[in-house]
């Protein structure tokens, strides 16, 4: 979820990741509409891609169904990158997708 500030995984991925040591977490985290997620705790660990690889914080929460990987790590691990302007072919990219730049 790139939208995301941390990173979540289920009871069961904790587990089967074979981690022995779980931290308490005094985060709060809330999902869609705002519902606060039951925050089992926390783990520092090393992730890894391709290449890169990051030290990042896991939190465990209890029923989650699926796991999420939230923007500090994706972008840490160069999964994705964000292209903030569009210079020397914006007026060609307007005229040949104005789908695109329409209000809803």
């Amino acid at each position: 979820d790139t939208g995301a500030d941390v990173s979540v995984i289920s009871e069961q991925a904790f587990k089967t990741l074979g981690i022995d040591k779980l931290s308490k977490s005094g985060k709060v985290l809330l999902g869609p509409a705002a519902v606060p997620l039951c925050v089992v705790g926390q783990v520092r660990t090393r992730l890894e891609h391709a290449c890169h690889t990051c030290e990042q914080t896991l939190y465990v929460v209890k029923g989650l169904k699926a796991n999420l990987l939230g923007i500090p790590a994706i972008q840490a691990l160069k999964l994705l990158v964000r292209i903030n302007a569009v210079d020397e072919y914006t007026e060609d990219i307007y005229q040949r997708f104005p789908h695109l730049f329409q209000d809803y």
